[in-house]
């Protein structure tokens, strides 16, 4: 990891300093979403042996939602296709 990583990982306090940037301007009450849905309070985990905090249950980040997300996509585009060629052949 460059230096310049390791400045823009986020910290306790960078993200307390920028949620109270919000709440002072009046904001405090803004749902705090990730890539795949609101966060919420049993998400937030402590890992005090690796001294981080972890968002847990957020799926956007693992590889197996990734890969079952582009599962999904094959198969709508599998089952539109069947769809498409199997109307077709009953239609004549």
């Amino acid at each position: 990891m460059t230096d310049s990583d390791e400045s823009r990982i986020m910290t306790v306090e960078y993200l307390y300093e920028w949620l109270e940037k919000l709440m002072d301007s009046g904001l405090g009450d803004m749902k705090i979403r990730c890539e795949d849905g609101y966060l919420h309070r049993d998400e937030l985990g402590i890992d005090s042996y690796n001294n981080e905090t972890r968002i847990i249950g957020m799926l956007y980040n693992r590889g197996d939602f990734k890969v079952c997300c582009e599962l999904k996509n094959d198969i709508e585009k599998a089952f539109e296709r069947f769809s498409i060629r199997s109307s077709k052949r009953y239609e004549s």
